[in-house]
Order: structure tokens, then sequence, then C-alpha cells
């Protein structure tokens, strides 16, 4: 397909047009644009079901040629493949151009866009008036993302005066309607305490939303209880909340209810109940869990003892690019302790965990370079990964850095 074309869009449809028209040719013309438009639904639906398969040439094709038919829709989702370069050049442009004309037809998300290119000054002289105008009425439509737009333009004061009780009441009705950015927006909030009034509500928010049955504020209520950040440490009130939502199938509440299980942290230590939430989480791949379950058969905790199947749970949750669990297999690769010797493997295990930034497997590689077990045995190396660790706060490394420097030229 050529370049994208440019409006004016076609105006066999339009309702300009009609009204230029005597009124039985007006009437005729809408009834033409009411079936056109049902029409359009399994294209617009084409279009959208290619963009989500990844076939961007295809999608644009159809939403281009749906936006000069002026279909809202199609006007901010084809402006945003312009603005993005999906599938056809990027045109700053003319993604201008399809989003004001989807914002004049009623699309929240064409506002909610042309908002964002005003307020930022993309591809447009920024313009907070015309920014917080379109922004407004996408909020108004109730689209989510505007909303939280609209919030953080509240709390934060961009363009207009702070207005923290605002900002914070357009933040909870996005996250109602399951916004993931308010969400997290709330969460920071709870987090970070520097406004005690905008704190306590998002505090609130979640409160209520976890007495409500929400497992994902329950977990986060779990995590803030845990922590102490936002609120007052409470292991047993943290146990409460990780245990609501770990029954709803929250899969990293159940790995963290598992670990309070097996650490007897804000309960009573249990191993059969670890092992049952571990097992829970882990069959949903939940890395955390099938760690943990490695070091339960690897250390004998609440089941026999058994390397082999601790290699197992710790080869599932290295796959999956947990780095605990990735120097833990390396070490019984390195061992042999579980049946199975491979020292390149292993200190690939050790490399892989240690650019993650984990001390531990920093330390492991260390002590490989400096006994060349596995590897060709290198001083200066082996005191590059123990000062890694030992910068992280690992005192053996620190140890064992200061003990090899002598040798080291």
């Amino acid at each position: 397909m050529g370049n994208a074309r440019f409006l004016p869009l076609r105006r066999t449809v339009a309702g300009r047009t009609a009204a230029a028209l005597p009124t039985l040719c007006a009437a005729v013309l809408l009834m033409l644009e009411t079936s056109i438009a049902a029409g359009d639904v399994g294209t617009l639906g084409q279009g959208i079901a290619a963009y989500d398969g990844g076939d961007y040439p295809l999608a644009f094709e159809i939403l281009d040629d749906l936006a000069l038919d002026g279909n809202p829709a199609a006007l901010a989702k084809a402006g945003r493949m312009l603005e993005l370069g999906q599938g056809t050049e990027k045109n700053l442009d003319q993604a201008l151009r399809y989003y004001r004309e989807g914002a004049v037809r009623g699309d929240s998300d064409a506002q909610a866009s042309l908002a964002r290119m005003h307020l930022t000054g993309t591809g447009v002289p920024r313009n907070e008036d015309q920014g917080l105008r379109w922004m407004r009425r996408a909020a108004e439509q109730g689209n989510s993302d505007a909303i939280v737009q609209m919030a953080t333009i509240f709390l934060d004061g961009q363009g207009v005066a702070q207005d923290t009780q605002r900002g914070m009441s357009l933040l909870e009705v996005a996250a109602e309607h399951g916004n993931a950015d308010a969400r997290e927006r709330l969460s920071a909030i709870a987090f970070d305490g520097g406004n005690p009034t905008a704190r306590a509500r998002a505090l609130a928010w979640f409160e209520k939303a976890a007495a409500a049955g929400d497992a994902n504020a329950q977990a986060q209520l779990g995590y803030i209880h845990a922590t102490g950040q936002g609120s007052t440490r409470d292991p047993a009130r943290a146990h409460f909340w990780y245990t609501k939502a770990a029954e709803q199938g929250h899969t990293d509440a159940q790995a963290i209810l598992g670990y309070q299980f097996q650490s007897g942290l804000g309960t009573r230590k249990n191993l059969g109940q670890a092992r049952r939430w571990y097992e829970k989480a882990a069959a949903k791949e939940q890395p955390l869990a099938q760690t943990n379950l490695g070091v339960m058969y690897e250390k004998g905790q609440g089941v026999a003892q058994d390397p082999g199947k601790a290699r197992q749970w710790y080869q599932k949750a290295a796959d999956n690019g947990f780095a605990p669990a990735q120097n833990n297999l390396g070490r019984l690769l390195l061992s042999g302790l579980s049946g199975v010797t491979d020292k390149v493997e292993a200190i690939a295990w050790f490399e892989s965990a240690a650019e993650q930034g984990l001390p531990a497997a920093q330390s492991s590689l260390g002590y490989a370079y400096q006994s060349g077990d596995g590897v060709e045995q290198d001083y200066a190396t082996a005191l590059r990964w123990y000062q890694r660790a030992a910068r992280q706060g690992d005192a053996q490394a620190a140890a064992s850095a200061r003990a090899l420097e002598p040798l080291v030229k």
C-alpha cells in the first residue's frame, strides 16, 4: 500500500454533506450512514484483530480505509499507528488530523490522544488549555486512561491548581474500573508517604476494595502490612490479607503465604501448609514458589529429602528467569549433590544470576574463578566478582576479596 492519505474525509456519508441537501436526500443519506456504520463493525473488528495479531500493514490498511470514511474508533486507532509508525510511515501531522477528527466525532480514545499531544507538545505546539479541555471530554465519557491522566494533572498541579482530593477521587474511579495504571499510582501514593492526605486516601481505597473481595487489593494490603511501607508493619495483618487473596487464587499471594508458613512469619510455622500453598502457586509457574519447593526438597523440610526433586524445581524457576533459583541450580550442578554434574552449565547459571545482580551468585562465581572449579583459575576475575557482591553488602564476599587482593597484581 502507498503512503497514507490525508483528510478531508470522504463526503458520501458525512453529516455535513447531508446538511446542504434537500431534506429527502438528507434522510436517505442518514439511512445509508446508519447502514454503513452497522456494516463497518465487522471490518473494524478485522482491523483490530490484524493489529492484535501483529499484522500492522493489514491493520493499518483496514483502519485507514475506515478512518477516511469517518469511523471515529478507526480514526483513533489509525492515528495511533501513524503516530508510532506501525504498518505505515510515521506521520505526526496526519496522526494529529485523525485524532482531531475522531475527537470531534466523540471518540474518547481520540480525545485522550489529542489531549496528550497538546499537553506534551508532540507534533503540535504545547497547549495546556487545549490539552485539558480534550482530556476532560474523554474523562467525562468514562475513558479510564483519560481519568488517570486527569487525576495526575490535579495531583501534580500540571497547568491547574493542585487539588489532591479531586485527583484522588479520579484515581479511585479509574481503579474501580480495573485500570492498572490507577492501581499502580495508588500503590505508589500509599507507599511513599509524601502527601499524608493522599496516602490516607490510597490506603482507605485498598481497605475498601479488599473488604469487597478484590484479590489484587487484598494482596497489596498484605504487602503494605508485611513491609510497613505506608503503614505500621504488622506481619499478622499481612498474613490475614495474603490468605484472603490466596484463597481466591492470587498466585503471588499463594507463594508469599507459603513462605509465611515456612518461616513462621505472622503465623505459626507449618511446613505442610507451606508446601500446599507453594504447590498451588508453582503449578501456575510462580518462580518464588518453585524455588522454595526446591529448598524444601533439598533440605528435607516437611518432605523427604530429595536433591533430585530439588534440582527439578530449581530448573523450572531458573527457566523462568528467577535469579535465586539459577544460583541454587548452579550450586547443585557444580557439586553433583543431586546426582547430575555439569560444571559448564553451572557456571552459565551463576553468570545469569550474577548479571541480574544477585550477590550470592556473584560470590559463587568469585569462588569458582578463585578455585578453578568449572572455569580456568583467574584471581583477577574472582576478585571482580567478590567485589561486586561485597558492594551489595555480602560480608563473606568482602572478606574473600580482602584475602585475594594481595595475589592480584
